[in-house]
């Protein structure tokens, strides 16, 4: 923080602008062959069912993410939804580690755990497609990667399954607060929504939660 004005400092010594984060609503049916009884068959769905993938890939061809100079960077928790993913599309191509060829494709699909493998140049969209209740800090795992000119845009996929009456509405539930538990990670990590209002109030509202939570008992704030 400086005045108004919050960034991030990267490894190489340049100042990165604050993250934001920008929300898409992911609807799919929920197939009546699924077994959903636990949060881990919960997570099993999320990372390989074929009409949720099908629907990342619907929604990622929409006019919204068709921008020829930008490269999205569709990113799962899991290999095996990345595996999945490209067998449905083929035009996207998995990461291959640091130097692979496919680091030049306008469309990758990786697991979490590249991020540090992958550099960033120009404008790229990150897509966090891993379902959970917690989320990862996508932005600064990729900042420090990031050459000065990139522009990096983080959009989380927010899970608004489909099912019929009277069958796996706590599935459906569940996802619901999953969805709610990671824009709160989000706020507190300091990510400004996209449409959110005004940057500098955000900033300001940010800064006295952490002033806040940070005063020890018997502190006072000043």
């Amino acid at each position: 923080y400086a005045g108004f004005a919050r960034g991030i400092l990267a490894d190489n010594g340049s100042i990165l602008p604050p993250p934001r984060i920008e929300y898409a609503n992911l609807n799919w049916n929920v197939g009546e062959e699924l077994s959903l009884t636990t949060e881990v068959d919960y997570v099993d769905a999320l990372d390989s069912e074929n009409r949720r993938l099908r629907e990342i890939g619907a929604i990622l061809n929409r006019q919204r993410f068709r921008d020829a100079n930008t490269r999205i960077a569709l990113v799962f928790a899991r290999q095996r939804s990345v595996d999945a993913f490209c067998r449905l599309f083929p035009e996207y191509s998995a990461i291959e580690g640091l130097g692979g060829s496919s680091q030049h494709s306008k469309r990758v699909v990786l697991t979490s755990h590249q991020l540090p493998d992958v550099e960033l140049q120009g404008s790229t969209t990150v897509v966090w497609a891993g379902s959970r209740g917690a989320t990862i800090d996508l932005y600064r795992y990729l900042a420090t990667r990031a050459t000065p000119d990139a522009a990096i845009r983080i959009v989380d996929l927010q899970d608004h399954p489909h099912v019929q009456v009277g069958r796996h509405q706590e599935f459906v539930q569940t996802v619901a607060k999953w969805n709610i538990d990671r824009e709160r990670e989000y706020r507190e990590s300091g990510y400004l929504p996209v449409g959110g209002g005004d940057a500098t109030q955000q900033t300001m509202e940010l800064a006295s939660r952490l002033l806040v939570s940070n005063i020890q008992p018997g502190e006072q704030s000043v």
